[in-house]
């Protein structure tokens, strides 16, 4: 039997400026997609949010267009983002080799290349489990069909500022 050695995942903040942590979320491929995103300080403090339902998509479109709103959040707030993490390594991967990964993130591709380049921010593939609580949170706003769930979500989400 093949045992694997338990890998260690913790956040770490910037040594300078701030964070973007960024996500998005699918049900089905395509089907039901959104994403958020959160600005933190230097010491980990939130500083601001953002969640959106995107309507019909992949995962790679709802990873893509979260980092998009989350980098427009960014310079729309005149926010210094010093490192941009996302737990979507294709997306990591496309934007180092600087080619779009999927067709149809083509409508969002030249707006992220754009504030990347005005932003300059180191770029992370973080795991999944890094940003569990976020991840659940985006996944239930999204994929929850009442009102009253993404209510509950942006009050808990704008709650942990005050943590």
């Amino acid at each position: 039997m093949n045992v694997k050695s338990p890998i260690l995942v913790k956040w770490l903040p910037p040594s300078t400026y701030c964070s973007l942590n960024v996500d998005g979320v699918s049900k089905g491929n395509p089907g039901k997609c959104g994403g958020g995103g959160c600005i933190r300080d230097s010491r980990g403090n939130f500083i601001c949010g953002f969640s959106f339902f995107y309507g019909t998509g992949n995962s790679i479109v709802a990873e893509a267009r979260a980092l998009h709103d989350g980098l427009k959040l960014a310079l729309d707030r005149n926010i210094r983002i010093s490192v941009l993490f996302s737990d979507s390594a294709t997306l990591i991967r496309a934007i180092a080799a600087g080619r779009y990964p999927h067709w149809a993130v083509y409508p969002w591709w030249r707006g992220i290349c754009g504030m990347l380049t005005i932003l300059k921010p180191d770029l992370m593939h973080t795991f999944r489990e890094v940003g569990s609580d976020f991840n659940s949170g985006v996944g239930f706003m999204v994929l929850g069909s009442e009102w009253e769930k993404e209510s509950k979500f942006r009050q808990t989400f704008q709650e942990s500022k005050f943590r």
